[in-house]
């Protein structure tokens, strides 16, 4: 007899964008001290990418995220907030010898998932 998956129903959830960090620098999350049962960081080039990523996770984990849309936006990229930020502070591209391409930086866009 074949078994039946049963995926979790999802009653309410919460999603935060941290936004491009750096894993060194990366905290983590957790549940504690929230009515959420689960969550999840998702990590991609732009917060589309990272909800998509964090998305898959809870999927594989047996909650069921058909309901929980991705209206996250696919840019800025993690790229082009570093360039943004090189302007910002006044600096050329060929002092950084970036030439208006990714420098390939450990910079991640982090997106988070609360699910209950």
């Amino acid at each position: 007899m074949a078994q039946t998956e049963t995926r979790r129903r999802v009653s309410d959830y919460s999603i935060d964008d941290e936004g491009p960090v750096s894993p060194q620098y990366w905290q983590g999350v957790s549940t504690s001290f929230t009515h959420y049962d689960d969550v999840y960081t998702g990590v991609g080039d732009n917060a589309r990418e990272a909800l998509e990523n964090a998305l898959d996770i809870a999927a594989m984990d047996g909650w069921d995220v058909d309901a929980i849309p991705n209206t996250m936006p696919d840019s800025p990229t993690v790229c082009d907030l570093c360039q943004e930020l090189v302007a910002g502070f006044g600096l050329e591209d060929a002092e950084l010898d970036m030439d208006a391409a990714c420098s390939r930086c450990e910079m991640s866009y982090y997106v988070i998932l609360w699910i209950a």
